[in-house]
């Protein structure tokens, strides 16, 4: 499947929907989900055994034409673990990427929200990869991070199984910039945790990248993805 590049919103909106579809080329059916997760563990040595793959439940429903998404997500022994591995994957799929060097993760510099618990294990979410983007208006992340709502992890699982949707503004698409407003960051241990990360990929670097953004300051044509089940 040939991908078009929009250059306004709205457009935008309608070249997520299509990588997201179950039935796009770009995409990943919940059962190719799987072989992929297998793959990454065996590989990887995650340590997720049959019976953990045997007992996942059958994924969830979306209905076609909304925003959302069915996402498997990996979550490892440690947020930092989680988040270094499905970083790594996603990374390697284009033929550059870049983090933020002071993005450390580690417990001194990256966390979860403060009261969201971290359960080891295979899960599915349905996301909302488009969830408070407008260009017409801007947004504090501080103002919509949620303990309950806020992805984290299952953006870069998202970006792991599907390049295509962070890589698809390439040939001048509008920047599809991912808040993962699920995590606190900081860039020194005694700083205050008022930092978020995000991703995107960058045209004139035709790289990846995930860096820090501040969680106060406004800033607009970005997304805050949600999780709207998990």
């Amino acid at each position: 499947m040939e991908l078009s590049f929009p250059k306004t919103w709205p457009q935008s909106r309608a070249a997520i929907r299509q990588i997201f579809s179950a039935t796009s080329a770009n995409s990943l059916s919940p059962r190719r989900q799987i072989a992929q997760v297998q793959r990454w563990n065996s590989e990887r040595a995650w340590g997720f055994t049959v019976a953990d793959f045997q007992e996942l439940p059958p994924p969830p429903r979306v209905r076609a034409g909304t925003d959302y998404t069915v996402v498997l997500t990996p979550y490892l022994g440690t947020v930092a673990h989680t988040a270094a591995e499905l970083w790594e994957i996603a990374a390697g799929h284009h033929s550059r990427a870049w983090k933020l060097d002071e993005l450390r993760f580690d417990d001194d510099h990256f966390r979860l929200l403060p009261g969201a618990a971290h359960r080891p294990g295979l899960r599915w979410t349905v996301m909302n990869p488009n969830a408070h983007r407008d260009g017409d208006y801007q947004l504090r992340p501080r103002n919509v991070q949620s303990v309950q709502f806020s992805a984290g992890p299952e953006i870069l699982a998202a970006a792991a199984h599907m390049p295509a949707w962070v890589q698809f503004t390439q040939q001048g698409g509008y920047e599809p910039a991912m808040i993962m407003g699920g995590y606190q960051a900081r860039k020194a241990p005694d700083d205050a945790w008022d930092d978020v990360p995000i991703m995107f990929y960058s045209e004139l670097n035709e790289s990846l990248e995930l860096t820090l953004t501040s969680a106060l300051e406004l800033d607009s044509e970005l997304a805050v993805p949600m999780i709207i089940s998990a």
